[in-house]
């Protein structure tokens, strides 16, 4: 029976995948509005509506007994000529720029998405697309075990709406849904250029001579040419936890057991405008040598950069928000016209790292023996440890590190699946 002081969970007043910027900021105003001093209802416009010094003024009008603030924040700190990383707590520094910033990346890219729909070519297609969640399958009726079971059966979903039009005369654009059923766990950029892959092949059955507007990554952006020859390819993305759109609302709910069971029943669902497509972890893991070509040089402040264009020859343009202006969008091709754009040269160097691996390989068995010497990068630095434990069915070992007198910081605990025996020892030995 439920206590009547206990309410029922409410879903219509359940909000998720919040902007944690803005959730921050709703919090500080909320401490503000307790403390007597008049905010507004959203972030958005309490930000607006004021100066810096506005706010500042109200702020330092609180006695300092009545407000402290103060947060984690990991830091460098020095000790004997080297640096080491902590976690202390710090004074909260001020966040207005930062939080300015972020409301105008938020409102400029979804500006520039509706103005990029309007002047849509006929030869050109939009990809909307994002991860879904990964889900676990489950029974209806199973043992206890299976409850700890390490890999259970997971079905990762990757939504995408396709934007076309007939006519550049034409006010709406044309959408078609599909959604990308995969065994691949991993949310990384192997697994985003196998999906673009299918993808790809979607958008030519639409288009004959289509140039694609779509996501990617710097170094497939600035290669696309070579990869997929006859389509042109530029990288436009939404502020951080505001990319929400139509791609999001693409599924509904059903009861599946494992990947292939969610693949086969979504191609029985004859009523259905989506249109499913399966990508096998396998394809993933092939994709690993075409992609290791492709390995470039990183690009300076990259979580601010939001656009990303090619120019050919493995040169890219970009740029801190999108821009879709008469100057930088002519006759359906990208141009870093405006203020802002940034050209970089990716690296001409290839880095195989199919042969690099096939160099480092080693005997998993001998090295995980229990007492065994290995080194595990951690944060770019190189530290050397000696194995305590070790699990073979999940390929997991559990290893004490030698660090300087000292613990690991935070007392992490370090689970690697593979290393390098190590000839040296060290001077002074630290357990956990």
């Amino acid at each position: 029976m439920r206590p009547k002081h206990i309410s029922v969970v409410k879903f219509s007043n359940i909000n998720t995948c919040l902007c944690q910027r803005h959730q921050n900021m709703v919090l500080k105003l909320k401490a503000l509005t307790s403390l007597g001093i008049p905010t507004s209802e959203t972030p958005d416009v309490y930000v607006e509506q004021r100066s810096d010094e506005e706010i500042g003024e109200g702020i330092v009008s609180i006695s300092e007994e009545k407000i402290k603030f103060s947060e984690r924040k990991r830091v460098d700190v020095e000790k004997k000529g080297k640096f080491f990383k902590r976690m202390k707590i710090v004074s909260v520094e001020k966040k207005l720029t930062e939080f300015r910033k972020h409301i105008h990346r938020v409102k400029e890219q979804y500006g520039q998405s509706r103005r990029l729909k309007d002047i849509l070519p006929t030869t050109h297609a939009i990809c909307h697309m994002d991860f879904a969640e990964n889900y676990t399958c489950g029974f209806a009726e199973e043992i206890q075990s299976a409850y700890f079971d390490k890999n259970p059966n997971a079905v990762m979903l990757h939504p995408v709406v396709i934007y076309t039009k007939d006519n550049e005369d034409e006010v709406k654009v044309k959408h078609k849904s599909q959604v990308v059923v995969s065994d691949e766990w991993s949310h990384t950029s192997l697994t985003v250029f196998v999906i673009m892959k299918h993808v790809v092949k979607e958008v030519k059955a639409v288009l004959q001579n289509v140039e694609m507007k779509r996501a990617d990554f710097f170094s497939i952006v600035a290669h696309h040419d070579t990869i997929v020859p006859g389509i042109k390819a530029s990288w436009l993305y939404f502020e951080a936890g505001h990319g929400k759109g139509p791609c999001d609302g693409v599924l509904h709910t059903a009861t599946i057991q494992s990947t292939d069971d969610f693949f086969q029943w979504g191609k029985t669902q004859e009523n259905s405008a989506l249109r499913y497509i399966f990508v096998p972890k396998s394809q993933c893991t092939e994709a690993l040598e075409e992609l290791s070509n492709l390995v470039g040089k990183h690009v300076k402040g990259t979580i601010q950069v939001h656009a990303v264009i090619s120019l050919g020859k493995g040169i890219i343009a970009v740029r801190n928000t999108s821009c879709f202006c008469d100057k930088c969008f002519i006759d359906g091709q990208p141009v870093p016209a405006c203020d802002g754009w940034t050209v970089h040269q990716m690296s001409e160097t290839n880095i195989q790292v199919t042969e690099l691996m096939e160099c480092n390989k080693i005997n998993t068995d001998e090295l995980h023996q229990v007492n065994r010497y290995v080194a595990a990068i951690y944060e770019s630095r190189w530290y050397v440890g000696q194995v305590s434990e070790y699990d073979k069915d999940d390929q997991e070992c559990n290893i004490n590190f030698m660090v300087a007198g000292k613990t690991l910081s935070n007392g992490l605990r370090n689970h690697i699946r593979f290393g390098y025996q190590v000839p040296t020892y060290c001077a002074h030995w630290m357990s956990r």
